[in-house]
């Protein structure tokens, strides 16, 4: 339940925040780069060890996906002129979580 208000509190936050989105471009690009870094995390995290490696895949490129619909351009921005993720914590923590009980169902670990 916690997750899922602050799911919809940081929906709001990018909705009422209307920055710009990403260009198709910068998006994809966000998309790849942040699933192989995503891809090489999970492959050291012993948490995913249960993971095939299609799962983890699927599940870094779902998170990035989830995550890139809601930073905006001005959040890249910042993050090039600050060199702090801070912002995008949250942001991909709750992509993670979404996209985790998604894939589980999906999966079959859960009915």
């Amino acid at each position: 339940m916690r997750k899922l208000i602050l799911f919809l509190i940081l929906s709001g936050v990018a909705i009422a925040s209307q920055g710009t989105p990403m260009p198709e471009q910068t998006r994809k690009d966000f998309i790849s780069s942040g699933t192989r870094s995503c891809l090489a995390k999970q492959r050291q995290d012993p948490m995913s060890e249960y993971m095939t490696e299609s799962q983890r895949s699927e599940y870094c490129q779902c998170v990035m996906t989830r995550a890139s619909e809601f930073i905006t351009l001005e959040d890249l921005k910042r993050f090039l002129q600050t060199k702090s993720n801070a912002h995008f914590v949250p942001i991909v923590e709750n992509a993670a979580d979404y996209c985790i009980q998604m894939l589980v169902k999906k999966w079959g670990y859960l009915k």
